[in-house]
């Protein structure tokens, strides 16, 4: 993938963001399954008209469903999996920062996924403050981060 910086380079920010976009998916991806599991919950399952598939077992259409349904989840078990190394990846390099400050405001918004309100109120500043300490930080990440950022 392209990004306006270059080829195979991600600023910090997008580096950053990686594991809330995943969070995203695999939150979108949830409710998927649950819409899913709700739609094969309502409707009866026939009787199976003797029909037999591989394994010679009669399947019914809700079965069916409910074989797509399990891998779909394991397809979310996957992804899930994946969030958990890239947020090993982003803390990791946010502990490469000599701010104790900078160091919690982005680890608040990337990897507990808070809102900039929130982290104010947590650390009991304004959002103007929080947001321009984390212009601050984000800074001090690519600099701290400047060959890791390249290998992205």
């Amino acid at each position: 993938m392209e990004h306006e910086r270059g080829a195979g380079r991600l600023g910090a920010k997008e580096f950053l963001n990686r594991g809330r976009r995943l969070n995203e998916l695999i939150d979108s991806r949830l409710r998927e399954v649950s819409r899913l599991r709700q739609l094969a919950a309502s409707v009866s399952s026939p009787p199976t008209d003797g029909e037999r598939i591989e394994g010679g077992i009669p399947q019914s259409k809700v079965e069916n469903s409910v074989v797509k349904i399990i891998a779909l989840e394991e397809e979310i078990n996957a992804e899930i999996d994946r969030l958990v190394e890239v947020h090993r990846e982003i803390r990791v390099a946010i502990e490469r920062l000599s701010s104790p400050h900078e160091r919690l405001i982005l680890r608040e918004r990337y990897i507990n996924d808070m809102a900039w309100e929130d982290i104010a109120d947590k650390l009991n500043y304004s959002i103007r403050q929080v947001t321009r300490l984390h212009g601050r930080a984000l800074k001090s990440f690519a600099k701290a981060n400047a060959p890791e950022l390249k290998e992205f």
